[in-house]
């Protein structure tokens, strides 16, 4: 007999390439920028990116980084951008089957409230 999985997920996933900066700094004057790539997925819990394999040394699971945000808006007229700034713990870090890229879950210190409903 077969089952389907449970999701255990608290806040719904959105597919969105939005531009992500994750930071090294937490407390310390000087914030130095990890690395810079784009979301794959995005919730108001927490957020999955894809990395150059060069950088996954950085993102080791358990760490707690800084995360920056770039959340796409438009309306008829308009585009822009909406910045978020938080705090996150990398969750998973691994090599994806593209030998050149790595996948990286990250969870959100404390949820975000993104408004991606629409």
């Amino acid at each position: 007999m077969s089952t389907t999985p449970r999701e255990k997920r608290k806040h719904r996933r959105w597919a969105l390439a939005c531009p992500i900066s994750v930071l090294d700094g937490e407390g310390k004057a000087k914030v130095l920028v990890l690395f810079k790539t784009r979301a794959v997925n995005v919730s108001d819990g927490g957020v999955y990116m894809t990395v150059p394999i060069a950088e996954l040394a950085k993102a080791v699971p358990a760490r707690k980084v800084g995360i920056r945000l770039s959340v796409p808006r438009s309306t008829t007229n308009s585009f822009m951008l909406e910045e978020f700034q938080s705090q996150a713990i990398i969750i998973r870090s691994e090599p994806l089957v593209k030998a050149d890229d790595a996948g990286v879950a990250m969870q959100f210190i404390e949820p975000l409230e993104l408004d991606l409903n629409a």
